[in-house]
């Protein structure tokens, strides 16, 4: 099993196990067209993680957890001018 170490002490319950995101994104546009169409999603499966572990409650023996974005989705729409 292998961990991603979110503090450098890697105290138990301040690690988990690697994990791996997938973004999504297609970007429509056409010749002539002074617009574009972007439809993307960020972390499609939803997977759960931590950004970080530790920090400002560490100290005090209360780690601080800062989970990673949920499933994100969305339209961007471009204008060149």
């Amino acid at each position: 099993m292998l961990y991603d170490s979110n503090e450098s002490s890697n105290y138990p319950g301040l690690s988990q196990d690697t994990y791996s995101l997938t973004d999504v994104s297609v970007k429509l546009l056409q010749d002539n067209s002074k617009f574009a169409y972007e439809f993307y999603v960020n972390n499609l499966f939803d997977k759960e993680f931590l950004i970080d572990a530790g920090n400002t409650g560490g100290g005090l023996g209360i780690p601080t957890y800062v989970r990673g974005m949920p499933r994100i989705a969305g339209v961007r729409v471009y204008y060149d001018f």
